[in-house]
C-alpha cells in the first residue's frame, strides 16, 4: 500500500474484482486485517450479507444510502465521532 486509509467502503459486484475477492485479499495482507470494511450493495439478501460478514466485512449497507447511513457506518467503525 502507499496510502493510509481509515476505513474501506466497496461494493460486491465491481468490474475488475468482486466485493468476496476483495474481503479474501484484505484477510489475506497482515496489514489490512484490521483494516474497517463497509460493504455497500443493492444485494441485500440475508446470505449476502452473512457472507461478506464470514469474510470479515464490518459493516453492511443496502443501497441507495444516504450521508446518515454512511455516518452511522463511520460511527460503528469508529473513525469519525
Amino acid at each position: 500500500w502507499t496510502q493510509q486509509f481509515d476505513a474501506i467502503f466497496s461494493d460486491l459486484e465491481m468490474p475488475r474484482v468482486g466485493g468476496f475477492d476483495l474481503l479474501t485479499e484484505l484477510n489475506d495482507r497482515e496489514e489490512s486485517r484490521t483494516m474497517p470494511v463497509a460493504i455497500v450493495t443493492t444485494r441485500n439478501e440475508p446470505e449476502i450479507q452473512e457472507r461478506a460478514l464470514q469474510l470479515g466485512a464490518d459493516d453492511f449497507l443496502a443501497k441507495p444510502v444516504t450521508p446518515t447511513t454512511v455516518q452511522n457506518a463511520l460511527n460503528k467503525l469508529a473513525i469519525l465521532s
